[in-house]
């Protein structure tokens, strides 16, 4: 149900490890800090509203494996729309959030490029400016004409669509 309501593929929200939650009403999705460990469950209601289980602390969204190169995203949904396209990375707790875990992962994981793709909104857009800045990788940034990478694949972005416009970066 969720996958459709996404429109990701349940293999994606499998590969990042979401599970449905009946004591909380909700779908939960686990944060790993840049060392790999599970450090908190970002947990989504039916409603859409996000909040987090008391006790953790903010992480990335990981899914299985890794590649040379790695786009980044906010959210959990997120990456499950580019994991449904095609693609691997790795999704932000926020536009400005887990920075640091960022650099770790990529150093940890031998990641040699990082492609981030913004919520085309001003945080989005300032946040994602602010990440590459900080990132001791090749960096490139981009909006894709959408509000964001889920939105993009729900209304029928393709991978060779966006790795067209990737090429005009």
């Amino acid at each position: 149900l969720l996958a459709h309501n996404l429109g990701v593929s349940v293999e994606s929200l499998e590969n990042i490890g979401c599970a449905w939650v009946s004591s909380r009403k909700a779908y939960a999705f686990p944060m790993f800090s840049g060392t790999g460990h599970c450090v908190g469950i970002r947990l989504r209601l039916r409603d859409g509203r996000k909040l987090s289980v008391r006790g953790g602390k903010e992480g990335l969204f990981m899914p299985h494996g890794h590649r040379s190169t790695c786009y980044l995203m906010e959210g959990p949904t997120d990456l499950a729309a580019a994991l449904t396209l095609g693609l691997w990375g790795v999704g932000r707790p926020s536009c400005r959030g887990a920075v640091a875990h960022t650099q770790v992962t990529i150093n940890r994981l031998g990641i040699q490029r990082v492609v981030i793709i913004g919520d085309n909104d001003q945080p989005g857009i300032d946040g994602a400016k602010a990440l590459a800045g900080e990132l001791a990788v090749p960096v490139a940034s981009m909006l894709l004409p959408t509000n964001d990478l889920r939105e993009y694949v729900r209304l029928g972005g393709t991978l060779d669509l966006l790795k067209s416009l990737e090429r005009q970066l």
